[in-house]
């Protein structure tokens, strides 16, 4: 059956769901094996070359891979999906699988640190040119294109700033000048901006650890493409790059993210409600100087969040506090020792965490990225949002 006309929350329940490998089970079982077994020459030769199951590095062998990449993909709008053992996978992956040492990339000053490492450290090394520039919309950069411009990176929201890029004409770029454009959307997820079936973005990324999967027990990454860009070369040059890159996610992972998707619409709407709750809170609290939010955005960046973040703004917030230098260390002590609040690096969990990207996730390059010291992130967890609440108000009551 075809669910692509319907709605998100169905799709992330119904799509795939292949039956073939599941006969009158209710849900597929985790294909814990290496390789298919053949007793006939031809089916094995034949399964070899058409992705059947017969070995599970390779990409669509793994009958939890494939089930799980058709659902990621439907939630996005795309035509094929590539799953990995983390969200830095799939992005090494992807820009390694078809740049050459003469394309330029331009990527964003602000960004995952990890994303940040391989394209300052590691493109270096590798001879990749790589221009780095903070822009939020595509006549930022669209001057600075050269020949030699091949990829453009964008992270929206980024990390952690939760700063929006309007992505209107980024999807035109792959026909009218062959750029690819490659989108990280894991702060918003499908549930709020579908980077493929609104903006023909060619390649959506997501780190799968955090909200699609949403239960901090699987770390994980894909790459959904969208139809146009499947139909290129360089699509499948990343499919041999998976290959040989070998960075695929075990079966049994994939097949509880695959039962985590079935709750993905439910969890997404109580980030959204008790993230913007949170938010708003902490907007009129005397003790905090400024809150990254894109649902408290003005003006022209108001309009950004209304087109592209359809459902809401996510689970995830950053904020200063005046005087942070001296009192942000008490502040998280408290929370995190007196509520449930905790202190934890990723993000997208059913609890609510803390950190200091300064001091955690970018404590090499928060300077350069321009990122508040003292800047504290926060991902709302899916505790009774009063409660959350409370737990924030005690902590601004012992400073």
């Amino acid at each position: 059956m075809d669910f692509s006309d319907l709605r998100l929350d169905t799709r992330a329940i119904h799509t795939g769901d292949d039956v073939t490998y599941r006969p009158n089970a209710g849900v597929l079982p985790a294909f814990r094996t290496t390789t298919g077994v053949f007793d006939d020459a031809d089916d094995f030769e034949t399964a070899m070359a058409g992705g059947g199951h017969v070995y599970g590095r390779l990409p669509d062998h793994n009958p939890n891979h494939r089930d799980l990449q058709q659902k990621l993909a439907a939630l996005e709008g795309g035509a094929a999906a590539l799953v990995f053992s983390s969200g830095m996978a799939a992005i090494t992956c992807c820009l390694l699988g078809f740049l050459g040492a003469r394309d330029e990339v331009i990527a964003q000053e602000v960004l995952y640190s990890g994303t940040y490492d391989l394209l300052t450290r590691d493109f270096r090394r590798l001879g990749i040119p790589v221009y780095r520039r903070q822009f939020y919309a595509l006549s930022d950069i669209a001057p600075h294109f050269k020949p030699q411009t091949s990829c453009i990176f964008i992270e929206t929201p980024s990390n952690p700033l939760l700063e929006m890029t309007d992505l209107r004409g980024f999807g035109d770029l792959l026909e009218k000048d062959g750029i690819i454009t490659i989108v990280d959307g894991t702060f918003a997820t499908p549930y709020n901006q579908r980077l493929i079936e609104k903006f023909r973005i060619p390649i959506a990324i997501h780190s799968t650890t955090k909200y699609l999967n949403g239960h901090g027990d699987i770390i994980g990454g894909v790459a959904i493409f969208s139809e146009e860009f499947t139909r290129r070369r360089e699509y499948a040059a990343i499919r041999s790059a998976y290959a040989t890159f070998g960075a695929v996610p075990s079966p049994a992972d994939s097949r509880d993210m695959t039962g985590h998707l079935d709750t993905f619409g439910l969890r997404m709407a109580r980030h959204n409600r008790s993230g913007a709750t949170l938010a708003r809170m902490l907007a009129r609290s005397p003790r905090v100087e400024r809150v990254y939010y894109p649902g408290l955005a003005r003006g022209e960046a108001r309009e950004i969040v209304e087109l592209q973040l359809t459902n809401g703004c996510g689970g995830t917030l950053s904020f200063t506090l005046h005087d942070g230098a001296a009192v942000w260390k008490k502040f998280v002590n408290v929370l995190c020792k007196e509520t449930f609040v905790k202190g934890v690096v990723s993000l997208g969990s059913p609890k609510t965490h803390i950190c200091r990207p300064a001091g955690t996730t970018h404590r090499q390059c928060w300077k350069e990225m321009g990122i508040p010291e003292f800047l504290l992130r926060v991902s709302v967890g899916l505790e009774d949002t009063d409660d959350i609440l409370d737990a924030f108000k005690i902590a601004f009551n012992a400073l």
